[in-house]
């Protein structure tokens, strides 16, 4: 089942990394503006936003293998869509119907919590955590070469194949789903006006984030959508706090394992992006710059490579550290590992041989507390709301994600040797108040990892 649910999930990843490389060749393809192109990220990335955590609570009510088959066959249909595209709109059509693939995450955790006993619940979230290495190396390094060698509708076809291959798993593999009795299902609806409020908001945050660039970040229109999102935010988490039912539990966030688990999805959400976008321009810069280092594409990517696969590697190791040391002390050695990377690239990112090294760091690092805070999410709520946990905590991850990439295009616009630094040294910071935060949280009684709280 693990092999089933570690595809499902790198069908998710490489959906989007792979594209990134290829971004001008699809304009061209396309026959659309550079500006346009991004629509094809930007919807994709709200699409899996808006998905993981209604599928994670869909996931508890209706049932995970369900609700994660539907979520495979959207995501087909759309990178078949996709691929078969010849003008924009069909392919950011396609796009947002492959981003329902993100469903894969917090129901594959959830899976793994109802078929693992205690002590195999954080080794096997762990290793399905490799798959975002596995998804966002593969795609760093795989995108330009596929491109130049087969064309843009590879970037689809690819994924296509492994999501197949996990639907087909899915289907054979995957136990069935327990029925609820009527009465459970009775009281057990889904928030529909909470989900529809959470779907607006975040999307109009999300949109004057990913375009506020290109727009212009004073525009009335990313003014205008930020507005409309903090304030949709707010009614919404009002309106959230009335409902018996809520498609996320507020009251149920505030734990402070859920925090703790939270607050690091965030963080180390902006750390995994904001060296995907430094490093790139770095390696590629000409050394006339007084930063760059005048490398290729391909140099950067294969710069990028040992993230995926140091954080492959940890997070095949995280049950070991998490029965060792505990949950808590797992997920904040893992943020320090990350915090370290940035602050040795602060001091020296000269050479490709720093920036790798550095990489090999916050790949563990980031591994590890993947592994963690998806194990705190799980175990520290009752078995019939963990998809849902698992939805919010992939949630904050994508959003800070989306900060993370913008922020750090923000201070790469003035392209000189300080910008660099000051892209390195927010994360740096970041993981620096994510640590004092879990210190604080870990002097509050965290939920005994594996029970059901009260």
């Amino acid at each position: 089942m693990t092999a089933v649910l570690l595809t499902a999930v790198t069908t998710y990843a490489l959906s989007i990394s792979l594209v990134m490389p290829a971004l001008p060749q699809l304009a061209t393809d396309l026959r659309a503006s550079g500006t346009a192109v991004t629509w094809a990220l930007t919807g994709f990335t709200l699409s899996a936003a808006v998905t993981t955590p209604v599928a994670g609570r869909l996931g508890d009510l209706w049932g995970h293998r369900r609700v994660l088959t539907i979520a495979l066959v959207t995501c087909a249909i759309g990178l078949a869509l996709a691929s078969a595209a010849d003008g924009l709109a069909l392919f950011v059509t396609g796009r947002v119907l492959a981003g329902g693939g993100a469903a894969a995450l917090p129901l594959a955790f959830a899976l793994v919590r109802r078929v693992s006993t205690t002590d195999k619940v954080a080794s096997r979230i762990g290793v399905l955590s490799t798959a975002i290495g596995l998804g966002a190396s593969g795609g760093w390094v795989l995108g330009g070469p596929m491109t130049a060698l087969a064309g843009t509708r590879s970037l689809s076809l690819l994924p296509l194949a492994l999501c197949a291959a996990a639907l087909a798993g899915t289907l054979r593999v995957i136990p069935a789903d327990r029925t609820p009795d009527r009465e459970a299902r009775a009281w057990r609806r889904l928030d529909i006006a909470g989900s529809v409020g959470l779907a607006l908001w975040l999307s109009a945050l999300l949109l004057a984030s990913s375009q506020g660039g290109h727009w212009g970040w004073g525009s009335p229109g990313t003014l205008a959508l930020t507005a409309i999102g903090l304030l949709g935010a707010v009614g919404w988490a009002a309106y959230e706090l009335r409902v018996p039912q809520p498609v996320i539990d507020l009251r149920a966030q505030r734990a402070p394992a859920l925090l703790a688990a939270g607050g690091s999805a965030l963080t180390c959400g902006y750390a995994f992006m904001a060296a995907g976008i430094v490093i790139p321009q770095l390696v590629q810069a000409p050394p006339d710059t007084g930063f760059g280092l005048g490398g290729s594409a391909t140099a950067a990517g294969l710069v990028q490579l040992p993230t995926g696969l140091a954080l492959m590697a940890a997070g095949a190791l995280a049950g070991r550290t998490v029965k060792r040391y505990g949950t808590s002390r797992a997920l904040a050695l893992g943020c320090a590992l990350v915090g370290v990377g940035y602050l040795a690239a602060v001091l020296a990112h000269g050479s490709l041989v720093a920036l790798a090294s550095m990489n090999v760091v916050r790949g563990a690092g980031l591994g590890l507390a993947y592994a963690a805070m998806g194990a705190l999410a799980v175990q520290s709520v009752p078995a019939s709301d963990s998809a849902a946990s698992a939805g919010v905590n992939v949630l904050l991850r994508n959003l800070g994600t989306a900060v993370g990439a913008e922020v750090t295009s923000i201070l790469l616009t003035d392209d000189s040797p300080d910008s660099i630094t000051a892209a390195f040294t927010v994360p740096a910071a970041l993981m620096a108040l994510t640590l004092a935060g879990l210190s604080v949280a870990g002097r509050r009684r965290y939920t005994a990892v594996g029970k059901d709280p009260a």
